[in-house]
């Protein structure tokens, strides 16, 4: 089919940087920075002129071995940076592109092996404990001390900022019945405390505990304690 052309790359000052050799609608600048390359040179001078970079046609409907024929001819008719024989950032002569290339059986069951390989790779847990704490450690980084005035800043930038309302509306319902021990004169159950779990019984503090089911056991054994006075004390009064 006679659907390639051959392009070439102007930086600002007009001075070609690259030709290439493509098809359909691939030519544009932001097109080569998706590319598996190793020219190093060409991404940064991509990256650092990408909205300035010209693109010009040199040929157009042109079949595979055409393209590659001018490719290579405009390659060697302005030269390579590399080689000290022009401006272009090009690496190579031309004309060694992949299109159509046949793949053989035993290169297509290596690629296919490697992907299941990497499909069901599964960490160890003593990795995926490394990984955790790693993270962590990138998060809130253990034993860092923020400075006032970091702090300072920190109070300036959040300062008049309202939380989203459904935030708002979710931290709401998690508090409802919620007190404080100290101060709840009939406060019972159970709530998180940060990241510990604290229980209280008719307003008298229990503790705080690391897990929530800890904190339940107390809970219910000062309920159980409470419970068994209130016996004592009504088969006394019989």
């Amino acid at each position: 089919m006679n659907d390639y052309y051959v392009y070439m790359y102007l930086d600002k000052d007009g001075c070609p940087r690259y030709i290439g050799k493509r098809r359909e609608r691939r030519y544009l600048p932001i097109d080569h920075l998706h590319d598996n390359t190793k020219n190093i040179v060409f991404q940064r001078f991509l990256k650092k002129y990408l909205t300035n970079i010209k693109v010009h046609f040199l040929h157009e409907n042109l079949t595979e071995q055409e393209a590659f024929a001018w490719e290579k001819y405009w390659i060697k008719y302005i030269g390579k940076r590399i080689d000290k024989t022009g401006t272009l950032l090009n690496l190579t002569d031309g004309g060694e592109g992949t299109a159509g290339i046949k793949q053989t059986q035993d290169w297509i069951d290596k690629r296919q092996t490697a992907r299941a390989l990497h499909n069901n790779f599964k960490h160890t847990e003593e990795t995926k404990m490394k990984i955790r704490i790693a993270r962590a450690k990138q998060i809130m980084p253990i034993g860092r001390k923020i400075s006032q005035a970091t702090k300072d800043k920190i109070g300036r930038a959040n300062h008049g900022k309202r939380q989203p309302q459904a935030t708002i509306n979710r931290l709401a319902l998690e508090r409802i019945g919620h007190k404080h021990p100290n101060t709840a004169s009939q406060y019972i159950g159970v709530f998180k405390n940060h990241k510990r779990w604290t229980a209280a019984f008719k307003g008298k503090y229990i503790g705080t505990f690391d897990t929530e089911i800890d904190a339940h056991n107390k809970y219910l054994e000062e309920k159980e304690k409470y419970l068994k006075n209130i016996n004592k004390q009504e088969k006394e009064n019989v």
